[in-house]
């Protein structure tokens, strides 16, 4: 077991997947012939080939503001204010200066039209004809320019195109009558605006993209390997580990043998060990598989919990099904939520101790004689152990969870699979990870399944020739 983060924390990550792509091209020394350019494109490419993938693989997935260092933030909230000082006093002058205001008019202008769909085009004319920049300069010209009128008028089309969660904020800056925050308002709600715009359109593409995303990954991805010497080094070690022909069938098919080399492969990666490096067609998922390894590992220690408490204590109340889920909840809450292998240790004695008690409190509610202290000593030490990954309990649920995640990955048919024995209990939880895992498989062999074909078959054929 290692220390290693959730899927929630993957916005946490020290390097973005593309950084790790990109980083392996500059490792790699390029082939011949190959031009700065072509690099610079391949890992534009890349960066390209990420943003697609977590597009069709994400449904939840969103563009959102990034946060900004202290420095950044300071310097443009300096430089923001000065603008906006200045043309206060541009417009408060007794001779009012409209140059930045017109600059500005023009830059909102042209945001609000960068909204607009193209079957818009009264709203498009509307704001042509009375943000028309011409008639706008000459009124500047006469002093007769109502900034603030302009201000409304840009507000109500606003309003007319914001989504429903940005109403409060347009009904804040329809009662605004300072034409400098109107502005300042109107600017930090087209950016939120632009946002939500992006978002939306994310959204309404989302199945075309991923429609045509396999393809669009594959070709990115051959145009990055075009520009490295190895781009499969670390995938071509991660499925030469998992060759293993003393498991094949006699007289297996290259087919099978190509399958069974890839569920073993891929079922590695629910105990990856840190030391060695993802394989590169792994990259954009990787914080997805690690995520499932963790989830993996919290169901193999629930199971193998409530494996302890049966065998340690035999009664028919700590055996019922509610007991049972009592004690599931215990253990997702005290070692699921601070999940490290550093922290598990401690948190399995916790538990142990929280176990006890709830099996001495449930054996006085149903009026049964005390566990005796050897069986009360047996949970303890029982569950304290399971802090080891080679526990005979913990290896027999995690070859149970492994069979079952085999079966269903081997499987050419949607035919329901059997639950394991002892793990009715983690079904749901369970059948989620089955899923998830089996849909980023599904996805990554649909992608990258013929370079994992080639390597396979030409090692095996290595061996035949040897």
């Amino acid at each position: 077991m290692s220390d290693h983060p959730g899927e929630g924390s993957s916005s946490k990550r020290q390097r973005t997947i593309s950084e790790q792509l990109q980083e392996s091209m500059v490792a790699a020394s390029p082939p011949k012939f190959i031009s700065i350019g072509d690099i610079m494109n391949a890992a534009k490419g890349v960066t390209n080939m990420v943003l697609a993938h977590e597009i069709a693989l994400d449904e939840d997935f969103r563009l959102e503001k990034q946060p900004e260092s202290k420095l950044h933030k300071t310097v443009k909230s300096t430089v923001q204010q000065a603008f906006w000082d200045v043309l206060k006093e541009d417009l408060s002058g007794e001779i009012k200066i409209y140059d930045k205001a017109l600059v500005l008019l023009q830059e909102i202008k042209e945001n609000i039209l960068g909204l607009l769909m193209p079957h818009q085009t009264p709203t498009r004319q509307q704001i042509e004809e009375v943000l028309d920049m011409e008639l706008i300069e000459q009124q500047a010209d006469k002093g007769t320019l109502d900034f603030l009128h302009y201000g409304k008028f840009i507000l109500g089309i606003m309003t007319k195109l914001c989504a429903p969660i940005r109403d409060e904020k347009m009904q804040e800056l329809a009662a605004e009558e300072n034409v400098i925050k109107l502005y300042r308002g109107i600017l930090d709600a087209l950016q939120l605006m632009h946002m939500d715009f992006a978002n939306f359109t994310i959204q309404a593409f989302r199945p075309e993209i991923q429609r045509q995303s396999i393809e669009y990954e594959k070709q990115k991805f051959k145009d990055f390997l075009a520009t490295q010497e190895d781009g499969l080094q670390y995938t071509r070690e991660w499925l030469l580990r998992n060759i293993k022909p003393d498991t094949y069938p006699e007289g297996a098919s290259q087919r099978t043998i190509n399958n069974m080399t890839l569920v073993s492969a891929y079922l590695e990666l629910l105990e990856w060990k840190d030391e060695n490096v993802f394989p590169e067609t792994l990259l954009m998922d990787q914080h997805r598989f690690l995520a499932l390894r963790e989830l993996s590992e919290k169901i193999e220690l629930v199971a193998a919990v409530i494996l302890v408490v049966s065998a340690s204590v035999q009664t028919a109340s700590v055996s019922s099904t509610d007991f049972r889920k009592t004690l599931k909840q215990h253990t997702f809450d005290i070692v699921g939520n601070d999940y490290t292998m550093r922290n598990l240790e401690n948190n399995l004695k916790i538990l142990a101790a929280k176990i006890k008690s709830d099996v001495q409190e449930e054996i006085k509610k149903s009026n049964l004689p005390d566990v005796s202290p050897t069986a009360e000593d047996l949970l303890v030490r029982g569950i304290e152990d399971l802090f080891r990954k080679e526990n005979r309990i913990r290896v027999l649920i995690r070859m149970r969870i492994r069979e079952f995640l085999t079966t269903v990955l081997s499987s050419s048919t949607a035919s329901p699979v059997k639950m394991p024995p002892g793990l009715n209990l983690v079904q749901e939880e369970l059948t989620e990870l089955t899923g998830r895992f089996n849909r980023l498989v599904s996805y990554n062999k649909s992608v990258f399944g013929d370079y994992y074909s080639e390597i396979i078959e030409k090692a095996c054929n290595a061996t035949k020739s040897n």
